[in-house]
């Protein structure tokens, strides 16, 4: 009888545990046979605690070592790492659609690709337009001088009149008589020379 290669025990530096356990399952099958590091035991055994390993389901052991070898990524770093995955310097383009799908392999379809896309395209826009309604620039509005239509007669000297109101209005200043100014220091009416 020939000897069984045995299958080298896991390790978490360099492989990934579902490619793992996946040969790890094809060897028992081919074989009949279970193996089992010593550092994967040493978990296992951590993870189902207080039960023994030899008392504990299969099932269980495989499900709680799937748990803690690979837990599911969150959705929103598998979304960021595929958004900002990029193209290294000499990299094939085949290695590059490769991690762009392994990037994409659990949790971004073709369909969340476009609603995302979309959503941030709607996003984009409504950011948009509340920074022109907040914009003091953008959000002036001109406020008519006429409010009547005057007849063309009329329309100069309605003209002159309306820019000299307009200043007085917004100026408010009271017009002192010639011989009369007021000082600067105590309001007093007099010049500032002699206060």
């Amino acid at each position: 009888m020939a000897s069984l290669v045995p299958l080298p025990p896991f390790a978490p530096a360099s492989e990934s545990w579902d490619s793992y356990l996946t040969q790890f399952d094809c060897y028992l099958q081919a074989n009949e046979l279970t193996l089992c590091g010593p550092e994967v035991f040493e978990t296992a055994r951590a993870l189902v605690a207080p039960v023994a390993v030899q008392a504990t389901l299969w099932d269980t052991i495989q499900e709680k070592l799937h748990n803690h070898y690979a837990p599911k990524p969150s959705k929103i770093a598998a979304r960021h790492a595929f958004y900002h995955q990029n193209k290294a310097e000499g990299e094939s383009i085949n290695n590059y659609t490769a991690a762009l799908w392994k990037a994409a392999l659990h949790y971004l379809t073709v369909q969340k690709a476009i609603e995302e896309a979309v959503a941030s395209e709607a996003a984009e826009r409504s950011a948009q337009e509340i920074r022109k309604a907040s914009s003091p620039r953008l959000a002036r509005k001109t406020v008519p001088v006429h409010h009547e239509e005057a007849s063309s007669d009329e329309a100069s000297s309605s003209e002159d009149d309306d820019v000299h109101q307009t200043k007085g209005e917004r100026g408010k200043f009271q017009q002192k008589s010639k011989g009369q100014s007021e000082c600067a220091g105590c309001r007093g009416n007099h010049s500032c020379a002699k206060c």
